[in-house]
């Protein structure tokens, strides 16, 4: 989608969180770094070669989290200008060939209350891990701004791990088996759907068969 039409927002995964209180950058800074440091897909970038799909993975560094410092401005006016901040970060160009799919800067009152702005690109993020990145921020910024060392256990694998396994695992015939497996389970099966107002529709194989014999005839 992004070679049809290079860095359309849509491809954008916006995050905001609202950090109460006053704000302990340089543990915001190490709290996103070691999300980054965690999961290598966050430091991923993609790019054809030669027409094929390929991903290169960049070293782990220290993630810089710029501050919009808004609060000199009057309440209604500091809340609707964080809203046109956040609204900016999700339309602006993303790109899955960056060193890094991800961007973050902070908007608000230092003193008071921060909105912490996450963006992410598709190619590496969806609504599931919204929820880990907000649990292990949580968790990695409690710690840190109490001094205190990662409390979140070294990741088992990834997920480039994961799709290799994946690969290996449907490799040769089990696929065919496990199909095999399913065509027994449903012959016999209705091949029509009864409705309540007596009306029916056919099943997906009812109307595999019905094409076979138009195609014959």
């Amino acid at each position: 989608m992004e070679q049809l039409e290079p860095g359309i927002p849509f491809n954008n995964i916006p995050i905001a969180i609202r950090i109460e209180g006053a704000l302990n950058s340089v543990a915001l800074e190490q709290s996103v770094t070691e999300i980054i440091r965690r999961h290598k897909t966050l430091r991923t970038s993609f790019a054809g070669v030669n027409g094929l799909p390929s991903a290169s993975v960049a070293p782990a560094k220290a993630m810089k989290i710029p501050v919009i410092d808004i609060g000199a401005l009057p309440d209604d006016r500091r809340e609707l200008e964080a809203h046109w901040l956040m609204a900016e970060k999700r339309s602006s160009r993303s790109t899955s060939r960056k060193a890094r799919c991800c961007a973050s800067s902070c908007c608000g009152s230092a003193a008071a209350s921060i909105c912490l702005l996450f963006t992410t690109h598709h190619i590496v993020c969806d609504g599931w891990s919204l929820g880990i990145f907000y649990r292990e921020l949580t968790a990695l910024y409690g710690a840190f701004s109490q001094g205190q060392p990662p409390p979140l256990p070294e990741l088992e694998g990834d997920y480039a791990g994961f799709a290799h396994w994946q690969r290996e695992y449907l490799r040769g015939d089990r696929t065919g088996k496990t199909d095999r497996v399913l065509e027994a389970t449903a012959a016999g099966a209705q091949t029509t759907l009864d409705f309540p107002d007596g009306s029916s529709a056919s099943t997906d194989a009812d109307v595999s068969r019905r094409d076979k014999a138009f195609c014959a005839a």
